[in-house]
Parts: structure tokens; C-alpha cells; sequence
């Protein structure tokens, strides 16, 4: 409704600019769905990648709270379950940052009309894998996880308490020391275009 309240119904048809990238031989193709197609291919493989991974690390961490004496990957059980936490965030971190970038370049390859339609496509694909990527790991630890392995709720409370806790703390640091660094970048341009 807004869009026709504003204007803005087919407004990348006629008024937008084209991008200089845009081939229209090469629109409604074989090779440009197919090449779209992979995208989403490769948005249900980052997904389930981080699907896999929580499994593989809430079996790890049951075993270690199940046998706190034994030993893990040679390592002894008690002392590595503390590290599940660190697998989990490193996880994160890793394939957010591996997917925005390779997302983010295949996404401009792809093409699309003009600018708006790129953005709205890239974001499509960057917001479904980031939801499961940053969300599903701590959904899995209170929702799902108490009925498939009968955990007690109080114990996947705590592994849901430590892995925010440290989730937050990781991503607040991160995201400072990204903005220093972008300043630090802008202001040494800046004075190297000055002199």
C-alpha cells in the first residue's frame, strides 16, 4: 500500500538506473538461474553447517557433563566442557563473517537491474543465513535440546546463561574494534589526501 501511496510502484523498471554490470542477453537464462539458484544452494549449506555444528557440540557437551571424570579428545571432560561456549561463538563469528563477505561478492556478480534490486536480494540472503547463524544456537540450547536429550532445564539454562554471556561480550568487543579500525582507515586517508 505504501508503495503505491508513495510512487514508488515500478520504480525500478523505469526511473531507477541501470547498472553498468547489468546484461540484458544474459537475463531470464539458464546460466543466470542457475547461478542464482547456487546462491541459495550455498545460503542452506552456511545454514546447515551451523545446524550441524550445534548438534555436534550439544552431544559433545552432554558427554562431558555425563562423564565428568573421563577425557574428551584427550583432554579431561571437566575442564572441556567449559570450552563448548568458545566453540559456539567462534562458530558465529566465523561463518558471519565468512558469509557476508562471499555473500556479498556473489551477490554483485549476479545480474540484477539495477541497484535497489541488488540491495534487496543481498539482504534477502544475508538476513536469512544470519538469523540462523546468530539465533539458532541458542534457540537449540532452550527449546530444543531439553526434549531430545532429557537435560534438566536448569542445566541448559546455565549453557544458555554462559554462551550469551560470552556471545555478547565477543561481539560488543568486536564491533568497537571494527569502528576503530574504520576510523583509524578514514583518518589516516584523510590526512594522507591533506598533505
Amino acid at each position: 500500500m505504501q508503495v503505491l501511496k508513495w510512487g514508488m510502484k515500478d520504480y525500478d523498471q523505469g526511473v531507477a538506473e541501470v547498472r553498468r554490470e547489468f546484461r540484458d542477453d544474459y537475463r531470464d537464462t539458464w546460466p543466470e538461474a542457475l547461478q542464482k539458484l547456487l546462491h541459495w544452494i550455498l545460503c542452506l549449506v552456511f545454514m546447515a553447517e551451523t545446524v550441524l555444528v550445534t548438534l555436534w557440540v550439544s552431544e559433545w557437551r552432554m558427554e562431558a557433563q555425563m562423564n565428568p571424570n573421563g577425557y574428551t579428545w584427550g583432554l579431561r571432560s571437566y575442564h572441556i566442557r567449559n570450552y563448548y561456549t568458545y566453540v559456539i561463538t567462534a562458530n558465529i563469528k566465523l561463518v558471519d563473517w565468512l558469509w557476508t563477505y562471499l555473500s556479498t561478492w556473489l551477490s554483485q556478480r549476479e545480474n540484477w537491474r539495477t541497484r535497489g534490486e541488488l540491495l534487496n536480494k543481498m539482504a534477502e540472503k544475508l538476513f536469512a543465513v544470519k538469523f540462523v547463524v546468530f539465533y539458532y544456537p541458542f534457540l537449540f540450547t532452550i527449546l530444543i535440546r531439553p526434549h531430545i536429550t532429557e537435560a534438566d532445564i536448569s542445566t541448559c539454562y546455565e549453557a544458555l546463561s554462559s554462551d550469551l554471556r560470552l556471545f555478547f561480550i565477543t561481539q560488543i568487543c568486536s564491533e568497537v574494534w571494527q569502528v576503530d579500525l574504520e576510523r583509524a582507515v578514514h583518518r589516516s586517508l584523510f590526512l594522507a589526501t591533506a598533505l
